[in-house]
């Protein structure tokens, strides 16, 4: 990983931490498919959100970590893409 990946899944980690998650196994990943995206859309959205068609106004609630995150992590047990993850959760996932 680049430094600004690095810097990223740092930024990540601190924010999982505090909000009482982990990062799954697949975290590098996921933080590289968000840098890949950022070359074509220009900010660090979540990488499995379809962010072309999405308004203006609308794709800034899907930077990462998007607007849905605590609602996704409480349902499901972690968010869309799977890099935030209830910390009981994380032996499934990675």
């Amino acid at each position: 990983m680049n430094e600004a990946e690095n810097d990223k899944l740092a930024e990540v980690t601190n924010d999982a931490e505090k909000r009482g998650y982990v990062l799954s196994g697949d975290a590098e990943k996921i933080i590289k498919a968000m840098f890949k995206k950022e070359k074509k859309l220009g900010g660090l959205y979540c990488p499995c959100m379809n962010i072309a068609l999405m308004e203006e106004n609308e794709k800034k609630n899907y930077t990462c970590p998007c607007i849905d995150l605590e609602k996704d992590v409480k349902e499901n047990g972690k968010c869309f893409c799977g890099l935030f993850v209830k910390k009981e959760k994380k032996n499934e996932t990675s």
